[in-house]
């Protein structure tokens, strides 16, 4: 059966409190892609409201969305998401963000403390899982957790990437959440053979700087052996570099007078 299209393609898992909220900002800048602000819950806490809750969702999407996407950070501990999930949309791309447990446990009782939920002290919540809020501990069990997302999903189509990393490369991060949605490999043994056709490379119509870029076609190569690739098509994100390229360029020779070739070596 084939996933409806206003599915999510791929949906931020967690962790509760690692940024997700910045991922999902960055995301939306992409006219690209839809991201409902709201945080729908639908396969942890708010199961039984049935998929047309969770369609509406994703009701007010833009005719320019070609990607849609969900984050609810509490999928990742949450004991049946994994399961829900994996029945609903096995081929979803899986985005999750980690951060220092204790780091991200402590953060996790400010927000509580700060809503006037909680009035004890730090120590109360954080020495044990025995008290009412355990979520503040359980969360951070990573291994725990990731245990039962490996078991239903292969390791290529969960995305993880460390909190820390955020101030480090944010725009890398951003890049590499896009590329595993857009990018899914062949197993090992399935790619398709490519059919190769030759130009003679000093042909009146060979494009004197696609002969320098001859250094890069081992990577794309291997891009068209990925079942993402439909075609000579570049992705939204790419396309949009390649439009403000031109753009550049575009003003830089106004005026300039017409191109002159490269003098190849």
């Amino acid at each position: 059966m084939m996933t409806p299209e206003w599915h999510p393609g791929f949906i931020v898992i967690g962790a509760v409190k690692a940024a997700t909220t910045w991922i999902q900002a960055r995301l939306q800048d992409n006219p690209a892609i839809f991201m409902p602000d709201a945080e729908p819950h639908y396969f942890s806490s708010e199961f039984d409201r049935g998929e047309d809750w969770y369609r509406g969702f994703f009701a007010n999407r833009s005719a320019q969305a070609q990607v849609i996407g969900e984050k609810s950070a509490d999928y990742l501990a949450h004991p049946l998401a994994a399961h829900r999930i994996a029945r609903a949309l096995p081929q979803a791309r899986l985005v999750l963000q980690l951060r220092n447990p204790v780091e991200r446990a402590y953060s996790d009782y400010k927000m509580f403390y700060r809503r006037g939920t909680l009035k004890g002290p730090p120590e109360e919540y954080l020495r044990s899982m025995d008290n009412p809020y355990p979520r503040f501990l359980e969360d951070g069990l990573y291994a725990r957790h990731l245990a039962r997302w490996y078991d239903l999903f292969p390791r290529e189509q969960i995305l993880i990437y460390l909190y820390d990393d955020v101030t480090v490369q944010p725009e890398r991060i951003v890049e590499a959440v896009f590329e595993s949605y857009a990018l899914e490999r062949f197993p090992d043994g399935e790619a398709p053979e490519t059919e190769w056709t030759y130009a003679d490379p000093i042909g009146e119509n060979w494009g004197s700087v696609l002969a320098q870029d001859f250094s890069n076609m081992q990577f794309v190569q291997k891009g068209m052996k990925s079942s993402g690739f439909r075609g000579p098509l570049p992705n939204p994100h790419q396309e949009q570099k390649v439009i403000n390229l031109h753009r550049n360029l575009a003003n830089f020779m106004d005026g300039m007078g017409a191109p002159t070739r490269l003098e190849l070596e």
